[in-house]
């Protein structure tokens, strides 16, 4: 499928040339557009849309009121992923001409139009910019899909978001949060100093409840681990059923532990506060 559009698009090509040496007077620039055709075939034949688009462009500029060729264009920037530059193109062949070249470009656009994305800006006032596009917001841009560096300019002011659309979707470009008119900024808060300072006792209890917390999920885990191991064994064994049994024991020592490191904590501040 796609090695035979290059040899469709040379077809096209053809006529255009042909009316051209008609209709051109000036043997220059119908030399320079036969040129352009030569080198367009071949960078088609050899890499595609990516080395031919170029070309065709600059093609377009010998041969602005050529539709046909500015919708090989569309179709290349169809082809290489580009469904905005597609669509564009295939609107201005729409809105300028009618014929075939219309009714195709018709087409493109009823393709192209629902892979377009949009990056919109609420904001009042503010120019949105998008890939050297511009509009005054409220507005919206439309855009290829991909990643894309949105920016908002008011009052001297200019914020940058990255943005990332997919095909169709809708994002919109939005300004910081600013403090509503009439709100005041509150101070902290400084905390009271209550004279505590920790002691020996908090030491120990900390160390204590963090030791007791790690026994508790290990041990327990090791535990439940060893009970389904014994559960599913056919026949259990009894080396299983102790090793479960231990687990079990150490995974309630350990709670112990980290209750003794709790209560010492505790006792620590109520001897603190007398």
């Amino acid at each position: 499928m796609i090695r035979a559009r290059p040899l469709a698009l040379a077809f096209v090509f053809v006529p255009v040339f042909a009316s051209a040496q008609q209709s051109d007077a000036d043997s220059d620039a119908q030399a320079d557009a036969q040129t352009l055709a030569t080198r367009i075939a071949e960078a088609m034949a050899a890499s595609g849309c990516g080395a031919a688009l170029p070309l065709m462009d600059e093609l377009q500029t010998l041969l602005p009121e050529r539709h046909d060729l500015r919708y090989n264009r569309a179709r290349c920037h169809r082809d290489l992923g580009e469904p905005l530059e597609a669509l564009e193109l295939a609107e201005a062949i729409v809105e300028s001409g009618e014929g075939e070249p219309a009714e195709r470009a018709r087409r493109l656009i009823e393709e192209e139009s629902v892979k377009v994305a949009t990056i919109a800006s609420e904001v009042p006032g503010a120019i949105l910019t998008v890939e050297g596009r511009s509009c005054t917001s409220p507005c919206r841009l439309r855009v290829n899909p991909g990643t894309h560096f949105a920016r908002l300019a008011r009052d001297g002011e200019e914020h940058e978001s990255s943005i990332r659309v997919q095909s169709g979707q809708n994002a919109h470009a939005l300004w910081p949060a600013q403090p509503e008119a009439g709100e005041t900024e509150v101070a902290p808060v400084e905390e009271e100093d209550t004279g505590y300072s920790p002691g020996a006792l908090t030491g120990v209890g900390l160390g204590l409840a963090v030791v007791g917390g790690a026994g508790i999920v290990g041990f327990g885990l090791a535990a439940n681990s060893a009970e389904d191991t014994f559960d599913r064994a056919m026949p259990p064994s009894q080396g299983q059923y102790d090793r479960a049994v231990r687990l079990q024991r150490a995974a309630n020592a350990s709670i112990a532990v980290a209750s003794l490191g709790a209560a010492l904590f505790v006792l620590e501040l109520i001897l603190d506060a007398r």
